[in-house]
């Protein structure tokens, strides 16, 4: 990977990971997801995803906190922690 990945040229710094996951479903992605979002302290940031802001995250093995639409559960977020999200997104739609 040291070939692949240079900080300062082509990436911010490489770091290991003990654990990663392949998310193939919708649900267990969302459900990540969520989770992530909820854990912020600082800021989310959003790269290169097409996003909807109709699309419902839906779990049914846990009760999540926050609406199930991703637009609403982003509003829901800002007003209970007040960290900054940021968009940076190829395509918008439903906003």
């Amino acid at each position: 990977m040291s070939k692949l990945f240079k900080p300062g040229q082509n990436c911010w710094r490489v770091e290991h990971a003990d654990r990663s996951a392949v998310l193939i479903d919708g649900e267990n992605y969302f459900r990540a997801v969520r989770k992530s979002l909820a854990q912020a302290s600082q800021r989310i940031m959003l790269l290169g995803w097409d996003f909807d802001e109709r699309v419902e995250m839906h779990d049914t093995d846990e009760q999540p906190d926050g609406p199930l639409r991703i637009g609403a559960y982003f509003d829901w977020l800002l007003e209970k922690t007040g960290i900054s999200i940021s968009m940076c997104c190829a395509g918008i739609r439903g906003l």
